[in-house]
């Protein structure tokens, strides 16, 4: 049996310094790595996908409300439209520097309170 280890990354933010993002990349197979809005940046992104990649380690985004001051924990009420475009807009962003790396996206693991808001309505997974 094969198991994936797989691990949030590329993190960092005012509440976490992601010093051992690079130490974690050795030892797992895939990343779920921050889009940016609830932790992460643009540069953390790029740096990430490149570690990820010197490690063959699979590539993930990991999308999640637009509140870096509270990682992403604040309460928002969302329309399925308003969280369908969050989402979206996300993947572009890590999925265009993904593309400049010469690596692709193989999957995406939403933020915990987004996936509350995608399950408290059965209705959004119709529309996605």
């Amino acid at each position: 049996m094969e198991i994936n280890l797989n691990c949030d990354l590329g993190e960092k933010s005012i509440h976490y310094d992601g010093k051992y993002d690079a130490n974690l990349l050795k030892i797992i197979n895939s990343a779920n790595i921050a889009c940016g809005y609830h932790a992460g940046s643009k540069s953390i992104i790029d740096k990430t996908i490149k570690n990820a990649k010197e490690n063959n380690v699979s590539v993930g985004a990991h999308p999640g409300f637009k509140d870096l001051e509270n990682f992403g924990r604040k309460k928002m009420f969302l329309s399925k439209k308003e969280l369908k475009h969050l989402v979206w807009k996300q993947l572009e962003i890590i999925n265009e520097i993904a593309i400049y790396n010469n690596t692709i996206i193989t999957h995406i693991e939403i933020y915990i309170r987004a996936w509350l808001i995608i399950f408290g309505n059965k209705s959004f997974i119709r529309h996605f």
